[in-house]
């Protein structure tokens, strides 16, 4: 029998990807909403990697975290050394995406001159609606320098690089799948709607074929043909007259109005003789006769034969010219 469970697969897909959509897009929206309606905590301090203490000229890099809702966004950031300090190139602004916000990472990077004199820097972060924002980076530990280790050394004035950063795209890629999945649904039902489909007919006549050449090979069991036969008459009576006879089990559908309006007296006795006897050979477990099979099918194939619409007027005229 046919089995239709398949076509529900696609729409109850996209269903879900739109569903998935609206929790984390519709669900990110508000908790930005309500994130929005309070300032951002950015913190005062950076942190400063590595916290152990350092030699002069030794680069310290101050990092500043913090989150800011869906619809606010770093604009620019800067950093100011303290004295005695320098900066080992400008600052660097960095950010992740969360549910309903991202995660915001300044990082500047100094090198102590000395051991003296130290005092703070400071980082100034400007967002895109205007608000400024001050964070002071502490003074680094220092130890003394070995000798030779100066300020006019090099290193003190080569800008220092960060280990690159891993990215996660995983979000992107939810939002693209949760996205394209109803755009992909369209397009399979449009194919559909512009693919011709076969008539009931044509697939009743090729799956009687292959039977019939099945039927030829000598370890062919008729039992089994008559399980496919009874198959390919259901599911040729529900496409070619809308008889629920994929549906129902036994022969009772034969007795409906829509059978008696398709069918002719003798198809009707036809298709019930040979339900009883498929049924007895499935249920029952009674002998398949071969005689029995092949008086079936070519049956069968006379029912399918008689039942084929005629073409329409315009054809006849065509073909006729």
């Amino acid at each position: 029998m046919k089995r239709r469970y398949p076509k529900i697969l696609v729409p109850v897909a996209a269903a879900a990807a739109i569903a998935a959509a609206a929790i984390v897009w519709g669900g990110g929206e508000l908790v930005a909403r309500r994130e929005r309606r309070v300032p951002p905590r950015i913190p005062d301090t950076a942190a400063l990697a590595p916290a152990t203490p350092v030699r002069p000229g030794d680069a310290v890099r101050a990092a500043l975290e913090f989150r800011l809702p869906w619809g606010c966004a770093v604009r620019s950031a800067n950093a100011v050394a303290g004295n005695n300090t320098v900066l080992a190139g400008a600052a660097e602004v960095d950010s992740k995406w969360r549910w309903g916000g991202r995660v915001w990472r300044v990082e500047a990077a100094i090198r102590p001159l000395g051991t003296r004199d130290l005092t703070p820097g400071k980082i100034l972060v400007t967002l895109d609606d205007g608000r400024s924002f001050k964070a002071a980076i502490p003074v680094p530990q220092v130890i003394s320098a070995n000798a030779g280790e100066l300020p006019g050394d090099p290193r003190f004035a080569a800008p220092e690089l960060p280990p690159a950063r891993k990215r996660s795209y995983w979000w992107w890629l939810l939002a693209a799948a949760a996205l394209s999945a109803p755009a992909a649904y369209l397009l399979w039902r449009q194919f559909r709607r512009r693919r011709p489909a076969t008539p009931p007919w044509e697939i009743a006549r090729a799956e009687l074929a292959a039977l019939r050449s099945e039927m030829e090979s000598p370890r062919f069991r008729p039992a089994t043909g008559v399980g496919r036969l009874s198959d390919i008459l259901r599911n040729y009576l529900a496409a070619r007259f809308d008889i629920p006879a994929a549906t129902e089990a036994g022969r009772a559908f034969l007795d409906r109005d829509a059978a008696r309006a398709a069918l002719a007296p003798e198809e009707r006795e036809f298709l019930r003789n040979f339900f009883d006897a498929a049924d007895l050979v499935k249920f029952a477990r009674a002998a398949a006769r071969r005689p029995m099979l092949e008086e079936s099918v070519a049956g069968a194939e006379a029912l399918v034969e008689r039942t084929v619409p005629a073409p329409p007027e315009n054809l006849k005229r065509r073909a006729s010219s």
